[in-house]
């Protein structure tokens, strides 16, 4: 059963500052609350971040995720600061607000993961890190942007 999660695509769906994860095997159609989000926001666990890294041993499949990681999150640091400059003095406050609701319950969800059994608990637990903050950076500059249009590696 590790696996069939594993391979899931991990979709978030933020309402009011909130986060829920609705996981639906690799192919199936999310139903219910998660069908309303977009096919642009949902981040693949497993994904083509997690391929550069996975002809590696497990401690180095979860090293090299982590600094894909990093790598997302800076960019998404980068993004959260272009739209707080970019928004209007009443928007701030609530963007503020959710990045760090968001953060707190990136930290839980993927701590989760990485608190499993056995040494893949590593990896799951990078991996949903990696492909939490992909997700984020990706909606962030589709916010950031006025097409819409997010920067390589986020998707349609």
């Amino acid at each position: 059963m590790r696996y069939a999660i594993a391979r899931s695509t991990l979709t978030l769906t933020l309402i009011s500052a909130s986060a829920t994860v609705f996981a639906a095997p690799s192919g199936a159609a999310p139903t219910g609350p998660s069908a309303v989000a977009s096919a642009s926001a949902s981040a693949q666990m497993y994904g083509a971040d997690y391929e550069q890294c996975s002809a590696k041993t497990t401690m180095g499949i979860a090293e090299c995720v982590a600094e894909r990681a990093k790598v997302w999150d800076a960019r998404l640091n980068t993004a959260y600061q272009a739209l707080t400059k970019r928004s209007d003095s009443a928007q701030r406050a609530p963007l503020k607000s959710a990045q760090r609701a968001w953060i707190t319950y990136r930290n839980a969800n993927c701590k989760f993961y990485g608190a499993g059994q056995g040494t893949i608990s590593r990896i799951e637990g990078a991996e949903c890190l990696r492909a939490m903050t992909q997700q984020r950076t990706c909606e962030m500059e589709r916010a950031n942007n006025p097409e819409g249009k997010a920067g390589e590696g986020c998707g349609p």
